[in-house]
């Protein structure tokens, strides 16, 4: 299909399908922050121009750190991070649908005191049904111990990345 001058929709000679305004970003931090209060939003994710981001359509809102879905259906959304060195508990992500967890989901994970020295790697992915206009935020859910999720700066080691699936 073709609108004007720019192609929504290639497929390439080799059976390839290309759609390039396909709502989609990968963002990063120009800070690092360790979260560890319950319930609080996860923000700073404002970096869309380092090599690697992408932003299509601003489908994420670096000054609200939110992603607003432009049209209804099924979106992939993924966050990394680290297990902050030398806390220990239990803590979640959680993905926040228009402000709430009923639509969201939510990522558990545990480490006894003492148990792991040295930061660990966490990634945690979800798929959500959105309507247009819902927003997906991310937050830190802290149960029980010391635990800390750190996301750094940069584009190497975290992040928040989605896209619309169909």
């Amino acid at each position: 299909s073709k609108t004007g001058t720019s192609q929504a929709l290639t497929i390439d000679s080799s059976g390839r399908i290309l759609t390039p305004n396909r709502p989609m970003f990968k963002v990063y931090r120009t800070a690092n922050t360790n979260y560890g209060t319950s319930d609080t939003k996860m923000t700073g994710w404002d970096d869309d121009t380092t090599a690697g981001s992408i932003n299509v359509n601003n489908f994420w809102d670096t000054t609200n750190d939110k992603a607003t879905a432009p049209v209804t259906g099924l979106y992939m959304f993924e966050i990394k991070g680290f297990w902050l060195n030398g806390t220990y508990g239990q803590f979640g992500i959680g993905m926040y649908v228009n402000g709430g967890t009923a639509k969201g989901a939510d990522f558990r994970a545990n480490r006894e005191n003492g148990s792991y020295i040295g930061f660990t790697s966490i990634n945690f992915n979800a798929h959500l049904y959105l309507d247009a206009n819902d927003y997906v935020e991310f937050y830190f859910i802290q149960q029980t111990g010391t635990a800390q999720f750190h996301p750094s700066s940069g584009n190497y080691f975290s992040g928040v990345c989605g896209h619309l699936i169909g």
